[in-house]
């Protein structure tokens, strides 16, 4: 992933095929699903496990072209998309 769509701390838990990460910021939320036996790891660990699945990814290379821009909801700008070279 290579575009800011909403800032982390917007972000409470992210669920994936191989596991639940979930936001530091909010621990009862983890403890609800550890206690409910769900796969739970940290957003290092699915990462590591996506590596070893797949490989390390190759670095994108871009221009300095503007192709897209991403408002957040209150319409400020949180990130730009670059066109691939």
């Amino acid at each position: 992933m290579t575009t800011l769509l909403t800032p982390g701390e917007s972000v409470d838990v992210l669920v994936t095929d191989q596991g639940i990460a979930v936001n530091p910021a909010r621990p009862e939320i983890e403890r609800r699903l550890r206690d409910a036996r769900l796969p739970v790891f940290t957003i290092q660990e699915l990462y590591d496990k996506a590596v070893a699945l797949t490989g390390e990814p190759e670095p994108i290379k871009f221009t300095d072209r503007i192709v897209g821009v991403i408002r957040y909801r209150d319409g400020s700008v949180i990130d730009v998309v670059r066109q691939v070279a």
